[in-house]
């Protein structure tokens, strides 16, 4: 995405063209501290997702676990159903 600083200031014209010529030099000069920068915070960001995907998961089969235990035990209150006739 390579942008002229006229196409820049005409997307965000909040943006004074004097501010949008300096922050293209400081990115111009520190490229690589920058570039660094934003490939630790992707890489952080992808082991964020994977660790909330990972506890959801244990998560979610905990609560199905719980939901099936609710399920095999007697309901409060009901009756217990008897196969036996009485004799």
């Amino acid at each position: 995405m390579n942008f002229s600083a006229d196409e820049i200031a005409s997307k965000h014209p909040q943006a004074s063209l004097a501010a949008i010529y300096a922050a293209l030099t400081y990115y111009h000069d520190h490229r690589a501290e920058i570039d660094e920068q934003m490939r630790q915070g992707k890489e952080l960001a992808e082991e964020l997702r994977r660790s909330y995907l990972k506890a959801r998961g244990q998560s979610l089969r905990r609560a199905a676990a719980v939901a099936s235990c609710k399920d095999a035990s007697p309901k409060p209150g009901g009756k217990q159903r008897s196969d036996a006739t009485p004799g």
